[in-house]
């Protein structure tokens, strides 16, 4: 299904994958109907990925009120990757700009990204994404308010995000499409070839968007890191510079340091009743008394983290991050497990 509100020459096209956000997606539309380029240069198309919220209801709405090309596909959900495939072949201008349906535009958004490609050769061009919240555990949002070396990226930068970012049409054409085999880390994928083919993508501070904060439960948290199963994928397929970049390394010591670290532990403690043949008074004890320091020190941790008004933590994902905590880690080395068995590559 196609919906437009009108047609003319198009110099650039913004493609919005969207799933089940049809608040913060409205946030979005209304800052690209904000541009200070002029309306009649640019199009804007949302491929609603599925969605089960009322998107297509919303999308149309705007259609019919905002005064520029506004138009919507929907596809059977198939993920981020096929979403902006589909974005891309459904597309008119030359240049290919992304953003995110959890991100707002500053007005001269637009104006950056076609005046800035116009200055240079660069296949594309990234900026600042800026949010007012750090970062945290039931935080979701992203900052990035620098460029590497000369302002441009090269082999020695992992990934470009694809919440600001944009690319002459001709890039797809030489180094290929947003990988649909995997359904998380795509952009990181893309990167990699972008890398690989000696392409190089302008850092621009101006080009500005801002990442709206979204709250993430702990059992959400605890899905998200599924993410890590296409590590293997990305070492398999990108050997060298995965490990001259020692990501590998990086992977294995932040996803499961935690609960090597609870799993040391108690190991150690269970030698020591073994050498010292304890008791289960004792050993009941000594248990007990790991688990409420365990508790305090993830109590700690809830309270330096619930310091937003508008982001306070639920009760139970207090309680569950206080005393399960260590299922993260643990689930982020069986997936890194998963991974390694699906595509044959240990991360070593």
């Amino acid at each position: 299904m196609k919906l437009s509100l009108m047609k003319s020459d198009i110099v650039i096209s913004v493609v919005i994958p969207t799933y089940n956000r049809k608040r913060l997606l409205r946030k979005t539309i209304e800052s690209l109907a904000n541009q200070t380029y002029p309306k009649s240069a640019y199009e804007v198309i949302i491929i609603d990925d599925g969605c089960t919220d009322g998107t297509g209801e919303l999308v149309k709405e705007m259609i019919a009120t905002f005064p520029m090309h506004l138009i919507y596909f929907r596809q059977e959900n198939k993920g981020a990757s096929a979403a902006r495939n589909n974005g891309i072949k459904k597309s008119k201008g030359q240049i290919i700009a992304f953003i995110d349906d959890d991100c707002v535009a500053f007005d001269n958004w637009l104006k950056t990204i076609v005046e800035s490609l116009k200055q240079n050769e660069f296949e594309g061009i990234t900026g600042q994404t800026i949010s007012d919240i750090k970062p945290s555990f039931f935080v979701h949002n992203v900052i990035l308010n620098s460029g590497i070396a000369n302002g441009t990226t090269n082999g020695y930068m992992v990934s470009h995000g694809t919440c600001n970012i944009a690319f002459r049409r001709r890039l797809f054409d030489e180094i290929g499409y947003f990988n649909e085999k995997i359904k998380r880390m795509e952009d990181a994928e893309f990167s990699w070839r972008i890398n690989i083919n000696n392409k190089k993508i302008l850092f621009n501070s101006s080009m500005k968007v801002e990442h709206i904060p979204t709250y993430v439960s702990f059992i959400n948290n605890l899905k998200n890191t599924k993410v890590v199963q296409y590590d293997p994928y990305l070492f398999k397929i990108f050997p060298k510079d995965y490990k001259r970049l020692l990501i590998s390394s990086w992977r294995i010591t932040n996803y499961t340091y935690g609960f090597w670290r609870l799993a040391s532990m108690i190991l150690v403690y269970l030698m020591v009743v073994f050498l010292l043949n304890l008791s289960a008074d004792i050993i009941l004890l000594g248990l007990s008394l790991f688990m409420v320091m365990y508790s305090l020190q993830g109590l700690h941790k809830v309270k330096k983290m619930d310091i937003y008004p508008s982001f306070r933590i639920s009760a139970i994902d207090k309680f569950l991050f206080i005393s399960f905590r260590w299922l993260i880690p643990l689930s982020f080395l069986i997936y890194l497990l998963k991974g390694s068995l699906k595509y044959k590559k240990l991360l070593i």
